[in-house]
């Protein structure tokens, strides 16, 4: 899993019009990415999850199946 790390003065360059361009692989091949040094507590990070959570929890079940991911099945690639 890709992990960017934007708090450091050394990775200030993810903040400069080419940061999003570096990131742009990492995100289309491994559908995310794990962001550290970012500043946020653990209790902003839950409740990011816990709103990020809504979009899917609210859908059917059945829908839900088709959206889960497939990395079990396939591993990292």
């Amino acid at each position: 899993m890709p992990v960017q790390r934007i708090g450091a003065p050394a990775d200030a360059d993810v903040r400069t019009p080419e940061g999003p361009a570096e990131l742009a692989p990492q995100v289309r091949t491994y559908g995310f990415m794990c962001i550290v040094n970012h500043g946020l507590t653990e209790a902003q990070n839950d409740r990011m999850v816990d709103i990020a959570d809504v979009p899917f929890s609210e859908v059917p079940e059945d829908e839900q199946h088709q959206l889960l991911s497939k990395v079990r099945e396939l591993g990292g690639e």
